[in-house]
């Protein structure tokens, strides 16, 4: 089980990240939107504040779309912030 490390700077994963959420091709954004998911598990409350709302922004943007396919994985990755006490 990988176990992150909470003073490692992941600044090269966040704009990464935020490429794929503005990416027009859907199947990109939606791994970008499973990625914040697998990120909210892995390193929980540590992620900084701004960021976190920064990626929020990015995910309620997707909520414009019809295909249930990225509404679904936005819910998941909606419950998993929760969940994980990823937003303040």
């Amino acid at each position: 089980m990988l176990v992150a490390k909470t003073n490692k700077d992941y600044s090269p994963i966040y704009n990464v990240l935020i490429h794929m959420l503005e990416d027009p091709n859907m199947l990109v954004f939606i791994e970008g939107i499973k990625m914040i998911d697998h990120l909210c598990t892995l390193l929980k409350g540590s992620i900084k504040a701004s960021k976190m709302k920064q990626f929020v922004n990015l995910l309620a943007d997707k909520y414009k779309e019809t295909k249930t396919a990225v509404l679904v994985q936005l819910e998941i990755t909606f419950h998993s912030i929760i969940e994980n006490r990823c937003v303040q």
